[in-house]
């Protein structure tokens, strides 16, 4: 084999290791951009899940005759301890 020939194979498998480099960093990149999404889709969910489980007790309570200053105070501690 000639030192050309040599020098060819060595660059395509350089070429190559390189791909399979990128490919690997590609495939981890994607997978921590998708891991953020869920995360912060999860956290949006939750906040809105829990403003509604809020909204409905509030209301619930209001009609057992909790008063909406009760209801405010309460909500207002919640909120500074979060």
């Amino acid at each position: 084999m000639s030192n050309r020939e040599s020098f060819t194979d060595g660059r395509r498998s350089l070429l190559y290791g390189l791909e399979q480099d990128v490919a690997v960093l590609w495939v981890e990149q994607s997978l921590t951009l998708l891991k953020r999404y869920i995360s912060e889709r999860l956290r949006r969910d939750d906040a809105q899940f829990d403003q509604y489980t809020a909204r409905r007790l509030a209301d619930a309570l209001k009609r057992r005759g909790v008063t909406e200053k009760v209801l405010q105070e309460a909500m207002k501690e919640i909120a500074e301890n979060s």
